[in-house]
């Protein structure tokens, strides 16, 4: 850390200095001791201990620390002039009367950054230990305030941004034993934004930390934009950095859009894939060379046995972890500890390749199919798992040399354009399917016949999609009207009702009695 950046600045000053590697390393490394001379109570207890304790660090876990702590020293140094001591006693004693907030003390948006990965490799609990390293709360006497060094919460599982406000609140209410959540329970979302960016501003927040995102996938597209628009918004008002944390489903809520993608990325983003078992080359693709990564982790986790002898980590037994995890963290975790139990259970003096295909087969097959499915890219497998991305770059390539030959088909182009002309609404996706389908069966007939049975094809979607829409308009309908009533959100239920077409506007039914 650059001292001289931040002299003077007691809100970095409270948090320490910034850690070398090797003490990152020492601090956050977590190997549980266990006692291979118990009875067989004592070494079940300990492969819990291995299951719920055992963390080993990485490279990317030091990487994304670094990336914290720049963010996190930088929002102070920006927002924490040398004025600041004067202004806080007027901000605080006005702060209760001055509903439309205060100016802002010198302040300006830091970029925060994002983490996404697939599910299983840690995300979650690296920021966790992560944040323990730093005083949530410190107390300046000389200064008479609190410093909220990080909040954490939840991303909506609704797609409410009200309901992120209050779990703001909430998780300050727990931080300084305040009861803004019960203060504000019948503020609306404008309200609730403008205390957040005054209670933001006088606990000194150093960062929020937003989690799960993902779960904005199960919402619809309406509240999705509200909340993502929402991380924006408070991010640009309150004045902080903002982390965001999901599965590799929320690579298409967060990328979909430029100014959030933005946003997302900030100072940087990771993306934490499964870790390979050999190095992949500049194409991407995986060559004969071990993974030291791989390595390092696959030997940390064989020395965690509760047996004597543990025996040597073979070649056959890496390839036989690799295979039934497939460089998931925690399904290796699962697999060791699991074979473990099943070798006890039989008496055994040592793992062996068997226990460890029995505990994949028998204790874990959820978790067998799934790697079989990571293993083979077999998409009726993968379909079952939306919170992994299993694409292998075989599979891009092959993507990429259809859309590649489709761009140099002047036929298809033809076809294509001559489609959108008639239903300029069908999804681009569905039109190829049927440009396909067409070609592959009509290869040898003349444009114009190919184009006939383009047309039936593209009706045949058409009537499906609209018999469908009308099956469900009533359904629909009545799903809004029941989700409505258990909302509190009347601003949000107001657009989604009128979207709808269930309540009409003012102007519309004077102009119908008009006419009428």
């Amino acid at each position: 850390m650059n001292k001289k950046r931040y002299s003077g600045n007691p809100f970095v000053k409270s948090l320490g200095k910034a850690l070398t590697k090797d003490e990152f390393f020492q601090q956050i490394n977590q190997i549980p001791k266990l006692n291979k001379t118990g009875s067989l109570a004592d070494k079940i207890a300990a492969l819990n201990d291995i299951r719920y304790e055992y963390f080993q660090a990485m490279s990317r876990h030091f990487y994304l620390y670094q990336t914290f702590v720049n963010v996190l020293f930088e929002g102070y140094k920006v927002r924490t002039p040398e004025s600041l001591v004067d202004r806080l006693k007027t901000i605080k004693k006005n702060n209760e009367t001055n509903k439309e907030g205060f100016a802002r003390i010198g302040r300006k948006s830091i970029m925060g950054f994002c983490l996404i990965g697939a599910m299983g490799m840690g995300k979650t609990s690296t920021i966790d230990k992560i944040l323990s390293m730093f005083p949530q709360k410190v107390y300046h006497q000389d200064l008479g305030v609190t410093q909220v060094t990080y909040l954490k919460i939840a991303c909506t599982l609704k797609g409410s941004t009200k309901q992120l406000c209050k779990s703001f609140f909430s998780e300050l209410d727990r931080v300084l034993d305040e009861r803004f959540t019960d203060k504000f329970r019948r503020y609306g979302e404008e309200d609730l934004i403008i205390e957040m960016e005054n209670k933001g501003a006088l606990s000194f927040l150093g960062c929020l930390i937003i989690d799960e995102v993902h779960d904005l996938k199960n919402v619809s597209q309406y509240n999705r934009t509200s909340v993502l628009n929402f991380f924006k918004l408070i991010s640009n008002q309150v004045g902080v950095p903002i982390i965001l944390i999901g599965t590799d489903e929320a690579n298409e809520i967060l990328f979909s859009n430029l100014q959030i993608a933005s946003r997302a990325l900030g100072v940087g983003s990771f993306k934490w894939d499964r870790i390979d078992d050999k190095l992949r080359d500049k194409n991407g693709k995986k060559t004969k060379d071990e993974n030291p990564e791989w390595n390092m982790l696959i030997a940390s986790i064989w020395d965690l046995q509760v047996f004597e002898n543990p025996g040597k980590l073979t070649t056959e037994l890496k390839d036989l972890y690799y295979k039934e995890s497939q460089g998931i963290i925690r399904a290796l975790i699962a697999l060791h500890t699991t074979a473990q139990e099943l070798a006890l259970n039989n008496k055994a003096k040592c793992l062996t390749a068997t226990f460890i295909r029995n505990a994949a087969q028998t204790k874990l097959f959820g978790q067998e199919r799934m790697m079989l499915g990571i293993e083979t890219n077999d998409p009726d497998i993968l379909k079952d798992y939306d919170d992994i991305n299993v694409m292998e770059n075989k599979i891009y390539e092959s993507l990429e040399e259809k859309i590649d030959q489709r761009t140099k088909d002047k036929s298809w182009i033809m076809m294509k354009t001559f489609v959108q002309q008639f239903y300029p609404n069908l999804e681009e996706f569905e039109i190829d399917k049927c440009i396909e389908v067409v070609k592959k069966e009509f290869i040898n007939s003349p444009a114009q016949v190919q184009l006939e049975k383009l047309r039936d094809a593209v009706s045949s979607i058409v009537d499906k999609s609209s018999k469908k829409k009308k099956g469900q308009k009533g359904k629909l309908k009545g799903d809004l009207i029941e989700l409505c009533q258990n909302s509190t959100d009347t601003d949000q239920n107001y657009m989604m009702l009128k979207e709808a077409g269930i309540i009409i506007p003012v102007e519309d039914l004077i102009k119908f009695r008009k006419t009428g």
